[in-house]
């Protein structure tokens, strides 16, 4: 009955064990899992071995119309000098008959054996019960080893769970700093990309606007080429008529000298003193005025021009003076005719 008391007990304090296998199943829904189905077999399992162990001890017990004999254990005490032989060897196997002396007989003791008998099913009925107990905790202990084994099977499997979930959290973790890092420097690689474009781009432009300018400097500079070799051929050309004309001049005046000189030498009245000036000629062209003046500057002779209009046209009269003597005016006078150039003295 303790057996059947125990069984029915056990439902209302389950075991540790249960009870966090329990626990770890209470989470997961009205659904059980695989693990849980496999648990509660094996407990069935258990149950269904330990009443069948139950049953075959007590069974007999119940229904055994006799009670059996079982012979009561007496304390042997023995001399240190005797052999112990071991029950049930062949040297045990003694025949009593031979044990006997020639005049002793074996008598049976009715009431001993009358008075043994309630001793001797007292005592089988302790030692079933004893085994029954002996049954009881090994069964115990193994189904309590088993649920050990279950709760360190399920801490077991929740640490590997516990560290998969840890190793799948690092794994996501590092996976996602990755992608973030290769997106970086993607990232980085573009602006890089779009950076050395940019660079190329003004780098093409700079070099196609220097080429430009260097194209514009070069007509610039060609074109001043050009303008300063007009310049040059229009002064040389210049020069080359200023030349001619000199020489034309020069020429003219030569032939004007010699005229004036054929001519009978005109004498002029004037004072000793006063105020006179002595003239070489009135030009139209700058030009015969620069040559004239260089001619008397070079001679050693001061002079200066005056402007004036005649016959409604601007003329540049070269004189030199005033001087305050005719002596002096006429001394210039033949300086200035000395270097080939028409000479006219005034007075005023």
């Amino acid at each position: 009955m303790a057996i059947f008391s125990n069984r029915n007990s056990s439902p209302q304090n389950p075991a540790p064990a249960d009870a966090a296998a329990d626990k770890s199943r209470a989470p997961a829904g009205l659904v059980p899992s695989a693990e849980d189905l496999r648990r509660r077999a094996r407990h069935r399992l258990i149950g269904s071995a330990v009443l069948v162990v139950a049953a075959v001890i007590l069974f007999p017990l119940v229904f055994d119309a006799e009670p059996r004999t079982v012979s009561p254990t007496i304390p042997i005490v023995m001399d240190d000098k005797v052999d112990v032989v071991a029950a049930g060897s062949p040297a045990a196997r003694v025949d009593v008959q031979k044990s006997l002396a020639d005049n002793e007989e074996i008598v049976a003791d009715a009431g001993s054996a009358q008075a043994a008998q309630p001793a001797a099913d007292d005592a089988a009925s302790r030692g079933d019960e004893a085994a029954q107990r002996a049954e009881q905790e090994k069964a115990a202990a193994e189904a309590e080893k088993e649920a050990e084994a279950r709760r360190k099977a399920d801490e077991e499997q929740a640490a590997r769970q516990a560290e998969a979930d840890r190793k799948a959290a690092e794994k996501r973790a590092a996976d996602k700093k990755a992608q973030e890092r290769r997106l970086a420097e993607q990232k980085a690689a573009e602006k890089r990309a779009a950076d050395k474009k940019a660079a190329e781009e003004k780098a093409a432009e700079a070099r196609l606007a220097q080429q430009k300018a260097a194209e514009e400097r070069a007509a610039q500079q060609k074109a001043a080429r050009e303008a300063e070799a007009e310049k040059q051929r229009a002064l040389a050309e210049q020069k080359a008529r200023e030349a001619e004309q000199r020489k034309l001049a020069e020429q003219k005046a030569r032939e004007e000298a010699q005229k004036t000189a054929e001519k009978p030498a005109v004498t002029y009245d004037f004072p000793e003193k006063g105020r006179f000036v002595v003239q070489v000629g009135a030009f139209v062209e700058d030009a015969r005025v620069a040559e004239t003046r260089r001619k008397l500057s070079a001679a050693g002779i001061s002079n200066f021009t005056q402007k004036v209009k005649i016959g409604g046209k601007e003329v540049t009269r070269v004189r030199m003076g005033p001087f305050t003597t005719r002596k002096e005016m006429e001394r210039v006078a033949a300086k200035v005719k000395a270097l080939g150039l028409p000479v006219s003295m005034y007075s005023y």
